[in-house]
């Protein structure tokens, strides 16, 4: 675009005029097509976790190196909810510690009983000297683990953050904001 009364050239690639900023090339179409990724991976990722969440999956992401080296803090774990009697020695489970207010808990069984309708477990983590034991009614869930994939837990972490959604909600507005202004002074 050549300079002319309405337009001037600053910087390369960069042309002002008319009250709008003009990015040349293939940086503006780039930077769009990124955003667009980012954000789609991000609803992609969420109906992900939704549909998972329908058929008794659910991803968690490690936090403590209990279970290293087999799962390693970072890693995103998928698990799968199954009865308490398919549950076999060595099956790596998350459960809900009530010792400890409720929180997910997920290591290795290395001990199960069963006493009527009651299931009785002895897990512990893989780099733990100490155990856990819990009992559940045989109508109840644990989750099995299915998947793990390596520190992807830390990106999710980080999308996760309160400081990230702030900031998408708030490049989002300010990208729709630019767009209703484009439309107002065009």
């Amino acid at each position: 675009m050549a300079p002319d009364s309405h337009y001037r050239l600053d910087w390369p690639g960069l042309v002002y005029g008319r009250g709008q900023e003009h990015v040349s090339g293939i940086a503006k179409p780039a930077a769009r097509r990124a955003l667009q990724v980012l954000l789609g991976t991000i609803v992609a990722a969420a109906v992900v976790q939704a549909l998972l969440a329908l058929i008794g999956y659910r991803s968690l992401i490690v936090r403590s190196g209990s279970m290293s080296p087999a799962l390693l803090t970072g890693d995103v774990i998928v698990t799968h909810l199954v009865r308490p009697s398919s549950l076999r020695v060595g099956d790596v489970v998350t459960f809900s510690d009530q010792s400890r207010d409720g929180v997910l808990v997920t290591h290795r069984v290395i001990e199960v009983s069963r006493q009527g309708r009651t299931y009785s477990f002895v897990t512990k983590g893989d780099s733990n000297t100490g155990v856990d034991e819990w009992t559940i009614s045989e109508g109840g869930e644990v989750g099995r683990l299915t998947l793990r994939v390596p520190k992807l837990g830390f990106v999710v972490a980080a999308i996760s953050s309160t400081a990230t959604r702030v900031a998408l909600i708030g490049l989002s507005l300010a990208l729709f904001t630019m767009a209703i202004v484009r439309r107002i002074w065009s």
